[in-house]
């Protein structure tokens, strides 16, 4: 267990549930032992390994078991079977308000999380000072803390767990009450303490932050692990099935070639070159099949594959359609590797172009803006309906590389819009207006 920090086998937590006191009672004193209750698997059968200096990100619908799996860690519940072995200092910033006592001060209550965490006096003299500085809560630091708001309850917490430098860092959703320059500011410092090789668990819904921090992903269902691994993978199969209750699947290109050879089709020639979509990762109800894409890039009458930033480009999108479409939407959308640019689809733009009941191709025609410098992924969609009411007939992720290269300074040390140059301006001024 050398590189281990947390080592988890077969770890299970059931709760045995009464409908009334009553019940409780009725069963503890029943001559032949009748049971009134029934039982809750919370957890059932975990066995996780997390490496010294990993991250785990952990996703899941409310109720999948996600806070209670933290808890067991910590040792604030009791597993009912299994068992856990954790390697260095855990701090934790679990439910709201968790390990303070609501009568005592602020500074008060740094001192004694700081004990409960394993602090001697002298070492927590040395860090309430950088632990009063990050929460920023002024003067309130003197009041008790069952006046804070929850967003002061968030800061003062976040603050001392990330302050008596532990090993071992644990966070339960608790930093989505903070206002957003508190957010932003934890989450640096997050940054700062995966720099320094600690480990660290955390629960949130933000998959943003799961693809950007983490290492690994643990996605619970019911209790139980439905998927461990890379955290892009594993949040696009757990977006799949949150949103639209479909597995996402990878289909494979070799076989559909194979198919194709097998009928005997020949494909007629075509000025573009087109990218079969095969071999993407994807899901939907299969109404429509997004099956081959082409970019083109209007403005140099050619294939994309450079872009600057500003050019006409149209996407092509060959559809097989196994069922009428009545109110099809078709979607754009560019990323990096963290987070979504900007989107693009039929319906938010009001641009509707008839119901699908054939086989057909559909041109998306826009002005691509311009962007840092770097690679960006495409999904591409297909859906049925509304923006708020659809059925998603084709989600296909990454279906299409876009590199953007422009030797402007601004391309070059911005992340990710870039501001017309055009529109700016720097001047000095006497009289402010």
């Amino acid at each position: 267990m050398d590189n281990i920090a947390i080592r988890i086998r077969n770890l299970s937590k059931i709760y045995t549930l009464y409908q009334s006191p009553q019940d409780r009672l009725k069963e503890a004193l029943h001559f032949f032992g009748k049971k009134y209750h029934q039982k809750f698997s919370a957890i059932s059968d975990i066995s996780l390994d997390v490496e010294k200096g990993g991250i785990l990100g952990i996703i899941g619908v409310n109720g999948a078991g996600k806070s209670t799996l933290l808890k067991l860690i910590t040792g604030v519940l009791t597993p009912t079977s299994g068992h856990i072995e954790v390697r260095g200092r855990i701090a934790s910033l679990l439910e709201l308000g968790a390990g303070f006592n609501p009568e005592m001060t602020g500074r008060q209550n740094i001192y004694l999380n700081g004990t409960v965490m394993g602090l001697s006096r002298q070492e927590i003299d040395e860090k309430i000072e950088s632990i009063i500085e990050f929460a920023d809560i002024g003067d309130f630091i003197e009041q008790p803390v069952k006046s804070y708001s929850s967003g002061m309850f968030a800061r003062l917490a976040f603050s001392v767990a990330i302050n008596v430098d532990p090993d071992i860092l644990i966070v339960d959703e608790a930093l989505s009450v903070g206002d957003i320059r508190f957010q932003q500011k934890s989450l640096r410092r997050m940054k700062s303490f995966i720099d320094m090789e600690k480990t660290v668990l955390f629960v949130t819904h933000d998959m943003g932050i799961i693809t950007s921090f983490c290492h690994k992903a643990l996605w619970l269902h019911g209790g139980a692990v439905r998927e461990y691994g890379e955290p892009d993978v594993v949040t696009k199969n757990y977006l799949s099935l949150a949103a639209y209750g479909l597995e996402t699947v990878a289909s494979v290109q070799e076989e559909a070639e194979q198919e194709r050879a097998a009928a005997g089709r020949e494909e007629k020639a075509s000025p573009l070159s087109w990218l079969d979509l095969g071999g993407c990762e994807s899901f939907g109800e299969g109404g429509g099949t997004i099956c081959e894409a082409a970019l083109y890039n209007e403005d140099r009458q050619e294939m994309v594959t450079v872009l600057h930033g500003g050019e006409c480009l149209s996407c092509y999108l060959k559809i097989q359609v196994t069922r009428p479409i009545e109110e099809p939407i078709i979607g754009f959308q560019v990323k990096n590797k963290f987070v979504n640019i900007f989107g693009i689809n039929s319906y938010k733009y009001g641009l509707p172009f008839g119901p699908l009941r054939e086989d057909t191709i559909i041109r998306l025609r826009f002005s691509f803006p311009t962007l840092g410098n770097g690679k960006y992924l495409v999904n591409i969609s297909l859906a049925d309906g509304t923006q708020l009411n659809h059925v998603q007939e084709h989600f296909i992720y990454d279906a299409l590389e876009i590199e953007v290269a422009n030797s402007a300074l601004e391309c070059i040390y911005s992340n990710l819009f870039v501001v017309d140059r055009r529109t700016i301006s720097f001047e000095r001024v006497v009289d402010p207006v």
